[in-house]
């Protein structure tokens, strides 16, 4: 019984999985919407008139067609498209021979019966975009013919068109309480701005990265028509807040509607990206206060009044846009449920990873910087401007970060931090380091700080030779007197560990010589040596000021004994070490080693040889 039950849930499983995919494409069931209903009529050259019952019509004037077409307007059900706002919508098809007129053709469509004071209402209208809900909006007017408020849409063709209703908008609105992220040195302005939405919507652990990572929008920048248009990424917005974003183009005739439109989606409470056509940037509108807008502008250079920083009315320069110069707006119209004000946010550059210089082999950085790869993110050589590497080399040496942001974007609180950064081995590898804080974090309302510390990769370091072994870093903003406030994660991989490599105090003793003089070129000592293998023929052995030179190496895979030697140039040994780890671990390591020379006995030069026990400890 309980295998039969075990099938049924799966199966069910199975089909709200297919069902909850689907859901997240625009309409798939019926993309181009439900009818609702429909009017077919015959004009010819002389014009004409078609209506709907609730008095939405098209006007076609004389000379408009030169032949007779027919034509069908239908009224498609707007919750389709615009979930939960079908009374502010009216949406339009039409379906006809002629798609090109002569004349201007007029779309009227009533206010929408829900208002109750149509004197009061505004509006916008144009063409409709069924497969990608996008409104390209016109210029538009409301007139009052005799008594009853229509929404004026004029055009020469044919497409689908909606009219989108709002109520005038009171003198000001918020500001929202947003969180705020900065989009730091990189062009991700549009991807930080989706960030503050979505996570005042609904916080998850969806990063900035994540919106790199899922519609792989390179370093260029997204531009107007990805916004409006990528299936990606608003199927990613449905799947983080449950809502179908609004996307509206504002041509050059229409934007000033625009004023009244952000007024009103702030009034209900929905922050709107906006992206700047002059500046070719986004920004999120989150309040107003008459000509003056309040915005979150993630590029935001300060330390201080990072959000909420008044742009007035006249700085948008609608009046000023040319034909070819468009707005384009995203609103999510879904309620705000995040009371998370503080958030944590790495950016390009705020981690380092180090590989230092050793002898001639030359020093190297590794910055992480949002990319479009699998995960969002990379470290790149060069500290961020050379090539991506996707598994880190054995012997870096320090990560180092530098900045990480801790944003408070609450208007009246200052909140104190204890930043605490954790380090997990991936791979099924039971490692965990956790790396206390430094300092305390004190962030003032509507400010930004920032946090750095210097981490030992020999501190949390998988052990295991010949594997490479992936890390996931946390860094946890923790409110003093209080829990977790925010954290984010990123993942790196550390190529496979070679035991030998590393800087080692090393004792020596004296065992024996040959020198028939008693001489020995083994001293009874301890000194820093540095081991580091170029290849599996080849180690560079270094003192501690780092001068030294390639020798030979020789291993066995799986045994924990080893032999380093040097040859001069006339192929003779100077140098001879052989040794073997320890059984429980890489950190010691017991053997010999022999150097040879040369000494003169009566008069003639003579080769010798001094062994001495040769002890390594790694120091850390």
């Amino acid at each position: 019984m309980k295998k039969a039950t075990y099938l049924i849930l799966a199966i069910a499983a199975y089909f709200l999985f297919i069902n909850a995919s689907c859901d997240d494409k625009n309409n798939p069931v019926n993309p181009n919407g439900k009818e609702i209903e429909s009017n077919t009529q015959t004009i010819t050259s002389t014009g004409g008139e078609i209506a709907l019952s609730d008095g939405t019509k098209i006007i076609i004037p004389s000379g408009a067609t030169s032949q007779s077409t027919s034509i069908k307007m239908s009224k498609i059900e707007p919750n389709d498209f615009f979930p939960g706002q079908k009374d502010d919508f009216v949406i339009l098809r039409f379906e006809s021979g002629v798609t090109e007129f002569n004349q201007d053709l007029e779309i009227r469509i009533p206010v929408p019966k829900k208002f109750t004071n149509p004197a009061n209402v505004l509006g916008a209208g144009g063409e409709f975009d069924f497969t990608n809900k996008i409104m390209d909006i016109t210029s538009t007017t409301i007139e009052n013919s005799n008594g009853k408020y229509e929404l004026v849409i004029k055009t020469k063709h044919f497409s689908g068109y909606a009219g989108h209703f709002w109520e005038r908008p009171p003198y000001s609105a918020g500001p929202l309480d947003v969180p705020y992220f900065n989009q730091g040195s990189s062009n991700y302005c549009w991807a930080a701005c989706l960030q503050m939405m979505c996570e005042a919507i609904e916080p998850s652990d969806h990063e900035i990265f994540d919106w790199v990572a899922k519609t792989g929008i390179d370093e260029g920048g997204a531009g107007q028509d990805f916004i409006l248009r990528s299936t990606q990424l608003h199927s990613e917005i449905k799947y983080q807040t449950g809502g179908y974003p609004e996307a509206k183009r504002w041509q050059y005739l229409s934007a000033q509607a625009m004023d009244t439109y952000l007024r009103d989606r702030i009034a209900l409470g929905y922050p709107v990206l906006v992206m700047d056509p002059f500046a070719e940037h986004a920004i999120l509108v989150v309040g107003y206060s008459g000509n003056t807008f309040y915005v979150h502008n993630p590029n935001n250079t300060g330390s201080t009044n990072i959000g909420y920083t008044e742009k007035q009315w006249k700085e948008f320069k609608v009046d000023s846009l040319g034909k070819r110069d468009l707005y384009v707006t995203l609103c999510i119209p879904k309620a705000l449920s995040s009371t998370r004000m503080q958030t944590v946010n790495i950016t390009n550059g705020t981690i380092q990873i180090v590989k230092p210089k050793i002898g001639s082999e030359n020093s190297m950085i590794y910055g992480f910087k949002w990319s479009p790869t699998s995960k969002g993110y990379g470290f790149f050589e060069n500290a961020g401007t050379g090539k991506l590497v996707d598994t880190l080399p054995d012997g870096i040496e320090t990560i180092k970060i530098k900045g990480i942001e801790i944003a408070n974007a609450s208007r009246t609180q200052s909140k104190t931090f204890n930043v605490w950064v954790d380090i997990w081995g991936q791979d099924n590898k039971k490692i965990h380091k956790s790396f206390a804080p430094k300092d305390p974090v004190t962030v003032g309302p509507n400010s930004l700080r920032s946090y750095s510390i210097d981490i030992p990769v020999a501190e949390f370091r998988d052990s295991t030779p010949e594997v490479a072994t992936s890390y996931r870093m946390q860094i946890s903003a923790i409110e003093q007197g209080g829990g977790l406030v925010d954290d984010e994660s990123i993942f790196f991989t550390i190529g496979p560990y070679d035991p030998l490599n590393g800087t080692w105090d090393i004792t020596t003793t004296r065992i024996s010589t040959t020198s028939k003089q008693g001489n020995w070129t083994v001293d009874d000592t301890t000194m820093v040596w540095i081991f580091r293998v170029k290849s599996p023929q080849t180690i560079f052995v270094a003192d501690e000021t780092g001068e030294g030179s390639d020798v030979q190496l020789e291993r066995t895979k799986g045994s924990r004994s080893f032999r380093i030697y040097g040859k001069d140039e006339f192929d003779m040994l100077f140098l001879d070490i052989k040794c073997e780890f320890a059984s429980d671990n890489y950190n010691n390591f017991e053997g010999t080693v022999t150097f040879w020379s040369d000494e003169v006995v009566n008069s003639l030069p003579r080769r010798y040889s001094s062994t001495g026990k040769f002890v390594g400890v790694r120091k850390k």
